[in-house]
């Protein structure tokens, strides 16, 4: 249950990939993980949503799941545009991908990346991933875990 001085996380889901993007959502379910999650299939369409001020009723997310090989826009670049931004520079975001070569790895920390996920998702290292988010708190209910943020 939500306290009135917390708030569920808010979470961007950035991937190319449908499949991927129903498959994380199915397991947020499955486990009991309550937050609010918007998706996006490409970076240029997450940038211009975050600029705009398009998903969470205008206000920005308390954490971004950024893919990296995505077409027009990979999550790389995405991650220099939300970097340079004062608006959206202290969002945290963690890269994921199906590679785990570590050039990928250090570039993604070199441009200001929270951490970096080898794919498929593994949940448990989501959550220890987000217990590093300092704004973000796991909530355990009895019935389920929600990712809060106190205000």
């Amino acid at each position: 249950m939500v306290s009135d001085s917390n708030r569920l996380a808010r979470v961007l889901l950035v991937d190319d990939n449908p499949f991927e993007i129903k498959l994380f959502s199915v397991s947020l379910l499955h486990l009991k993980i309550e937050l609010e999650l918007h998706t996006t299939q490409d970076g240029r369409d997450a940038v211009e949503s975050l600029n705009e001020r398009r998903l969470f009723d205008g206000n920005i997310p308390d954490l971004v799941l950024l893919d990296l090989n995505m077409p027009i826009m990979n999550g790389l670049q995405v991650l220099e545009e939300l970097k340079k931004r004062p608006e959206t520079r202290d969002i945290p975001v963690v890269m994921f991908s199906g590679s785990d070569r570590l050039e990928d790895i250090n570039a993604a920390e070199q441009r200001g990346a929270l951490d970096y996920m080898v794919k498929p998702i593994d949940i448990d290292k989501l959550k220890k991933v987000v217990a590093n988010v300092d704004t973000i708190a796991l909530q355990e209910n009895a019935d389920a875990v929600s990712l809060m943020v106190q205000q």
